[in-house]
């Protein structure tokens, strides 16, 4: 498993700092839809969603991701987003995982 992890980041690491260094703004942010389409695959696969719905989620996220990016953004509201994002995972996330809150039916 090391092995594969090792030449996954060989690979990796040079095409990432490629495309941030060479790519123009709409070329990096179709890189990074890419990597948030291969991150919603992997997330499809481990709450093992349904396979013909769980299809489109992947070029779904990508898409949406691809559109918010080519937008001018401004960055404060792009700074609401992550406090927003931050809260949650700091103040909803820990009550979640310490009362064991269930999910009935996810990833039916």
């Amino acid at each position: 498993m090391l092995r594969t992890r090792v030449l996954t980041a060989l690979v990796l690491v040079p095409s990432f700092l490629a495309a941030l260094f060479i790519l123009p703004e709409r070329g990096w942010a179709a890189f990074c839809a890419l990597v948030v389409a291969t991150a919603a695959s992997e997330w499809q696969g481990l709450v093992k969603a349904q396979p013909r719905p769980g299809l489109l989620y992947p070029f779904v996220t990508g898409g949406i991701f691809y559109g918010l990016s080519c937008l001018a953004i401004p960055a404060s509201w792009l700074a609401g987003v992550f406090a927003a994002s931050a809260s949650f995972w700091l103040l909803v996330t820990p009550c979640w995982l310490a009362r064991k809150w269930r999910l009935d039916g996810a990833g039916k």
